[in-house]
């Protein structure tokens, strides 16, 4: 697949996300658990779904890295088992969009890498 990069202004936003510290070659099968937990709490929830879908990957380390993956919603809510309400401030960020399946994140994560 042929990637676009760019650097976006990201708004400030409520982020409803799932979050685990996983390794690169296993996010996929995480990614895709995650966004299946955060759409079957959504039916429930007080808050609606107001953008795309997103990842978040920071703190990095010797055994992989932190996952946020969510989207943003209405508001603010209060923290359950598996749901968090992710606060994100105003920034920027290095962006790409990768549409297919979650087995293909790795290349877009390799390409993301390699331009940055």
């Amino acid at each position: 697949m042929k990637y676009q990069f760019d650097i976006v202004d990201i708004p400030a936003a409520e982020l409803a996300a799932c979050e685990a510290f996983t390794a690169p070659a296993d996010i996929p099968d995480r990614i895709e658990a995650m966004y299946a937990t955060l759409y079957a709490w959504l039916g429930n929830a007080d808050v609606r779904k107001t953008g795309d879908n997103c990842a978040i990957y920071d703190e990095f380390g010797p055994k992989g890295m932190r996952l946020r993956a969510g989207f943003p919603v209405s508001g603010s809510f209060a923290d359950g088992p598996e749901i968090r309400c992710v606060s994100m401030e105003a920034g920027k960020a290095a962006h790409t969009r990768h549409v297919g399946p979650y087995s293909g994140l790795p290349g877009a994560h390799a390409a993301l890498n390699k331009w940055c």
